[in-house]
């Protein structure tokens, strides 16, 4: 699959966003549709990390960016019709829509997520446009959750990683591994952890047809390294940059130099 047009929700910060500027720096004519709660606000963020790619005349032609609510269905039906009608098929759809967290002042109570279930909820209204999308060839896509989710990613953690996980990512972490299991059903993919049914229960053919999935270590920031390692049952996986994360979903999941649908149709750990 030629990919060159490129919805993504959740590009305005953190992976998101360093995916989106590797799209834009690219020597190859990618396009973008960006979903932005504000858009000044996003604008000021370009200018920030890369002033003279904000300000380049070629962005204007090659990047949209509409005001909306991954959270509003009519927002997010209106940025699949936007995308198309600017630039054309859309070839993958990037999701990294995630919250924040939120402390209590008892020490001892696990931090909140605001919005609440802002993973399972947005996700749930992007799939249902993106099988609504009209066009010859369903986009694929890219979603990033996280590892540590569910039995099995948490036994595949550092030890000294686990209380770390339990405690304060608790709530995010129970949010995506619902937004996981909405996805596994709709792609078919038989996971004890997340869509335990038999193959022959499951919906042929299924709904969400070209799905990858990245789960993250611990996000830390800094510069892109550039090596990272990429394996679905991955172990002493510690931290990764957010910009290698970006790095790498360009790179083999959108189109990059060394994207050969490798890891299309399954969950990926990335990590150092």
């Amino acid at each position: 699959m030629a990919i060159t047009n490129v919805l993504l929700f959740g590009a305005t910060q953190g992976c998101g966003l360093e995916t989106l500027l590797h799209l834009l720096k690219s020597d190859k004519p990618y396009t973008a549709t960006v979903m932005a709660r504000s858009p000044d606000a996003f604008q000021k963020t370009l200018e920030e990390r890369d002033a003279g790619l904000a300000a380049s005349l070629k962005l204007s032609n090659r990047l949209n960016v509409l005001r909306g609510d991954a959270l509003n269905c009519d927002d997010v039906s209106c940025a699949f019709t936007s995308a198309q009608k600017r630039f054309g098929d859309i070839d993958a759809v990037l999701f990294g829509i995630g919250g924040r967290l939120v402390f209590s002042r008892n020490p001892f109570a696990q931090p909140a997520l605001s919005p609440s279930s802002v993973c399972e909820r947005s996700i749930r209204i992007l799939t249902d446009a993106l099988i609504a999308l009209k066009q010859p060839e369903q986009p694929r896509l890219v979603v990033i959750s996280s590892n540590g989710l569910a039995k099995q990613g948490y036994s595949l953690l550092p030890y000294l990683m686990r209380p770390l996980y339990a405690f304060l990512l608790h709530a995010p972490h129970d949010d995506k591994e619902r937004m996981e299991s909405h996805l596994h059903a709709l792609a078919g993919w038989p996971r004890d952890d997340f869509n335990p049914l038999h193959r022959e229960q499951l919906e042929i053919p299924p709904k969400i047809k070209h799905l990858a999935i990245v789960r993250p270590a611990l996000l830390v920031n800094g510069v892109a390294i550039g090596h990272v390692r990429a394996e679905e049952m991955l172990r002493h996986g510690y931290t990764i940059r957010r910009s290698d994360v970006g790095l790498f979903i360009y790179n083999s999941l959108l189109g990059g130099p060394q994207d050969r649908g490798q890891y299309v149709g399954k969950a990926v750990t990335v990590a150092y």
